[in-house]
């Protein structure tokens, strides 16, 4: 799980994280809350990434 929570370099996305990891009851909710982050973190990277026109 580490090395997923590594990949989360969106500081608003990292905060909301922990405050949801700190409350969570199981291991296994604890991974689905860090997949949840990324997926969102890679949704935000998405809309901003400039798109490639070609001729």
């Amino acid at each position: 799980m580490q090395n997923k929570i590594d990949l989360i370099t969106d500081l608003y996305l990292l905060h909301h994280l922990l405050d949801d990891l700190y409350r969570a009851e199981k291991r296994e909710e604890m991974a689905r809350l860090i997949d949840i982050t990324l997926e969102k973190q890679n949704g935000i990277r998405a809309c901003h990434a400039p798109k490639i026109v070609e001729d």
